[in-house]
C-alpha cells in the first residue's frame, strides 16, 4: 500500500493547496470589492464636482451679465451727471447775469425768473432769442441747454446768431 499512501499524501497536499488558493481567491475578491467601492466613491465625487463646476460657470455668466448691466448704468449716470453739471453752470450764469443786471439798474432787462422756463427734465427753455440773449446764453448750439429749432432760423445748428 505504499502507492496508496503516497496518493493520500498527494491528495492531502492538493487539498491544502486548494484551501490556500481559496483563501487567496477570497482575499483577491475582497480587494476587488474594495477597489470597486473606491471607484464608485470617486465617480460620485467627480459627478458632484462637475455639478459644482456647472453652477460656478452659470454664476460666472450671471455675474458677467450683471457687470455689463452695471457698466451701462454707470455710463448713463455719468452722462446724466455731466448734463446736470452743464445745466447747473448755465443756471448759475443766468443768476449772475440777472444779479448783475439788477445791480447795475439795467431797466432794459425784461428777463425774470418766471420767464426763464425749465422743463420737467430740468432742461433750459428760451421762449425767443431775446430771452436767450438776456440770459447770456446766446448763441445756443445744438446740444447746448436751451437750444431749440425755433431759435435756429437757418437750421445750421446755431440759434440766436
Amino acid at each position: 500500500m505504499t502507492g496508496g499512501s503516497s496518493l493520500l499524501k498527494e491528495n492531502e497536499k492538493l487539498k491544502s493547496d486548494n484551501e490556500e488558493f481559496q483563501l487567496q481567491l477570497q482575499a483577491f475578491e475582497d480587494q476587488q470589492n474594495d477597489l470597486e467601492s473606491t471607484i464608485n466613491e470617486y465617480e460620485e465625487k467627480s459627478a458632484s464636482l462637475e455639478e459644482e463646476k456647472s453652477e460656478i460657470e452659470n454664476d460666472k455668466d450671471t455675474m458677467q451679465d450683471e457687470v455689463e448691466n452695471l457698466t451701462i448704468l454707470n455710463d448713463d449716470l455719468e452722462q446724466e451727471v455731466e448734463h446736470l453739471e452743464t445745466e447747473l453752470a448755465n443756471a448759475k450764469s443766468k443768476v449772475e447775469t440777472l444779479t448783475a443786471n439788477s445791480i447795475s439798474g439795467n431797466s432794459n432787462s425784461s428777463v425774470t425768473v418766471e420767464s426763464s422756463k425749465f422743463s420737467s427734465s430740468g432742461s433750459v427753455y428760451y421762449k425767443n432769442c431775446s430771452e436767450a440773449r438776456e440770459a447770456g446764453a446766446a448763441p445756443v448750439r445744438t446740444g447746448d441747454p436751451g437750444y431749440a429749432s425755433n431759435l435756429d432760423r437757418d437750421g445750421d445748428g446755431i440759434g440766436c446768431e
